[in-house]
């Protein structure tokens, strides 16, 4: 059989006798992300079985807000109220107390995965009726000994004020993802892109729908995507309406379909599988399930106050749990799909154990659930305009083909591959449509995907390095494409140009229209002398600037990109690529060192081979740990930043150096024996 899906107008229908063999999931790799659920009363449901194995051992005790993370395998790695964030051992992790979040806030919390950095997880919060906390969002390191995962960039506001739930869906190209809040005043809704580069800090805004009039309850809000990311519906519960909007999960921008008025409180609202219902729940009233295609209203459950439901999510085996208040049971809507009564309210579905849910559920990217039987992902380098496509099915087929054609043109799709995996350079820019095909000798099933291919950037768009006379006055307008939409200079100023009126380095970074981040330097120097070049030292997870201690400032790259501006000759390694520096003098021109490349993390020990001297652990925060393999007597010298000796000590045994009283910095070690001296580096957090 053939079957032709259109990202726009996506209706997927899922067979049930095929959704458990593990082929199925290769279009979803992250789909066991959303296994553990832990939520109200310290509940925690684990999907691994259905119906869900209930856990002991979450320190959870959640009125509303509630979120967790598993890794690709189901088994838990995160969980939080927006408050305090607890790992799989049920520990708080480091710096993860006094979040932004809120007890209160429907839906104030939710992890989402860094797309190329398993390392890397973002906890995004809010602050309840729309309070001064506002959204924001956290940076955890996940290291390989969960114990010491810790919050890295912790309550960093991204919106002063807005409302209380966050919705998140997967970006068209399968990699990406979008995080939406809506505002507290006015009708506009935030859409955040996380690329492979991180959070782009600029959103995508959209007015649309209700004006929000800023008042503190008309901010209690419940959300949610479909799965496949093109509907999206939120309740307004003390204004007594929702709204139905469809995005377009690859630009970022709502379109509102359809509002509903007069709902008598609404709290849980969530879609069918197959895109077709909407269902909103009106508390102590009834379950509505509405028909997106005829608007018909089909009531699925007629409360009529005899109990008091408050937040409906989707369960990864395409049921939806409904909590209702202070009950020891979970109700369900056990067949989503099916009309009306058909669906199948059941009240008491899982017992909770004694235990109470309170008034929320556990809230998931929403793409998690999305399981299609054929797919792709996609990602530009917008520098060549070229895309690598990479294939997904779930039936096994052995048979692809690539097709493409402009938008609109009445001409026949073109063939470029047929392969499983292509790359794609397209010489002129337009609205493209591609189209996967991939069959067996049983199956056939099609994907076409819109893409907007833009003009190419170029990489030194700031243009070229520029020498003025000592003394001379420098005035150079600097200026960043046309295609770029968020600009970020080097003083945190987001303008599209930039008057450049002293000596100095200057840097912009851009985002363009298809959310390519480049960054482009230029250097404008009075040339009195020159500084000696900089020599890079790598040490464990560090790169240290070993013949230089002092500068205005050492400019980083991390692939010919900006990485990072530190003012002290040093960084902290959390990504692999090539990496070299800058370093700023005033009065000097600046001075750059060769490429280090560095292809993996996780060096623990600084091995001194030629002396047989080992260094640990590096960086520090306590002890140092210095051990000799040949005998001999050594002399120790520790020197600041500044080249004073803070520390002397002679030695013919391995010695532990306590270095709590030292400030954090960079320190070099010097040792000496009879013969030789050896110097290092160490990095003192």
């Amino acid at each position: 059989m053939t079957k032709v899906y259109n990202i726009s107008f996506l209706i997927l229908a899922f067979c049930s006798l095929s959704v458990f063999a593990q082929r199925t999931y290769e279009t979803n790799s992250d789909r066991k992300r959303a296994f553990n659920w832990m939520f109200g009363d310290s509940i925690w449901l684990d999907f691994k079985t259905n119906p869900p194995t209930q856990n002991n051992g979450s320190q959870l005790k959640a009125l509303e807000s509630a979120a967790t993370i598993s890794d690709t395998a189901g088994n838990l790695l995160f969980y939080t109220d927006g408050i305090t964030v607890w790992n799989a051992n049920h520990k708080i992790i480091q710096n993860g107390t006094n979040l932004g979040g809120n007890h209160s806030s429907s839906q104030g919390c939710i992890f989402i995965k860094h797309p190329s950095n398993d390392s890397i997880v973002y906890l995004f919060t809010t602050d309840a009726q729309g309070g001064n906390k506002g959204f924001q969002v956290n940076t955890i390191y996940i290291s390989a000994n969960i114990d010491s995962s810790i919050i890295i960039v912790k309550n960093k506001v991204l919106l002063n004020e807005s409302c209380e739930s966050i919705a998140a869906t997967q970006h068209q190209n399968g990699i990406y993802t979008w995080v939406t809040v809506h505002s507290k005043f006015g009708n506009t809704f935030y859409a955040y892109l996380i690329n492979e580069n991180g959070l782009v800090e600029c959103p995508i805004t959209s007015n649309e729908g209700y004006d929000y009039d800023g008042h503190i309850f008309n901010c209690q809000t419940t959300s949610n995507f479909s799965d496949n990311g093109t509907y999206f519906a939120l309740n307004m519960l003390n204004d007594f309406k929702a709204q139905l909007l469809h995005f377009d999960n690859n630009n970022g921008v709502f379109k509102l379909i359809n509002q509903f008025t007069s709902l008598n409180v609404p709290t849980g609202i969530s879609f069918s599988n197959d895109n077709k219902y909407l269902y909103i729940v009106e508390r102590g009233k009834q379950i509505n399930q509405i028909n997106i295609t005829n608007w018909q209203n089909n009531i699925v459950k007629n409360i009529d106050n005899k109990f008091m439901i408050i937040q409906i999510e989707k369960t990864p085996y395409k049921e939806i749990y409904v909590n209702v208040i202070d009950s020891f049971y979970l109700s369900s809507i056990k067949s989503p799909d099916l009309l009306g009564s058909n669906a199948n309210f059941v009240l008491r579905d899982i017992y909770l154990n004694g235990k109470i849910g309170k008034n929320g559920l556990c809230n998931f990217n929403n793409s998690f659930n999305f399981l299609p039987s054929i797919d792709y992902t996609y990602q530009l380098d917008c520098i060549n305009n070229t895309i690598q496509f990479q294939g997904k099915d779930t039936f096994y087929a052995n048979i692809y083909s690539w097709q493409y054609r402009k938008k609109y043109s009445v001409n026949d799709y073109t063939l470029f591959g047929n392969t499983k995996n292509i790359n794609l350079a397209f010489i002129d820019t337009g609205i493209y449509e591609v189209r996967y095909i991939a069959e067996n000798d049983i199956r056939k099933d099609t994907i076409i995907k819109t893409i907007k291919i833009h003009p190419k950037i170029k990489k030194n768009f700031l243009g070229n390095d520029t020498a003025f006379a000592f003394a001379s006055p420098v005035s150079k307008l600097l200026k960043t494409p046309k295609s770029a939409y968020c600009y970020y200079w080097q003083d945190s100023s987001r303008q599209s140009s930039f008057l450049a009126d002293t000596a100095g380095v200057y840097y912009c970074k851009i985002i363009t229209e298809t959310f390519c981040e480049l960054t482009d330097t230029i250097r404008i120097s009075y040339c009195k002398d020159s500084l000696i070049m900089p020599l890079i030292n790598r040490v464990n997870d560090s790169l240290f600037i070993t013949n230089i201690t002092h500068g205005d400032s050492f400019i980083w790259y991390r692939n010919n990109q900006v990485y990072t501006v530190n003012k002290i000759p040093a960084i902290k390694l959390v990504d692999t690529g090539t990496f070299r520096v800058d370093v700023v003098k005033k009065g000097y021109c600046n001075k750059s060192s060769y490429s280090v490349n560095v292809n993996k993390l996780g060096i623990y020990k600084l091995s001194l081979r030629t002396a047989g001297i080992n260094i640990f652990p590096n960086p520090v925060s306590n002890n140092l740990n210095i051990s000799f393999v040949q005998n001999g007597e050594y002399h120790i010298t520790i020197f600041n930043s500044l080249g004073q000796s803070v520390y002397q000590q002679q030695t013919t045994t391995n010695i532990s150096i306590p270095l709590n009283g030292l400030s954090a910095g960079v320190y070099s070690v010097q040792i000496n024996n009879k013969t030789q001296q050896f110097n290092t580096i160490i990095l003192k957090e």
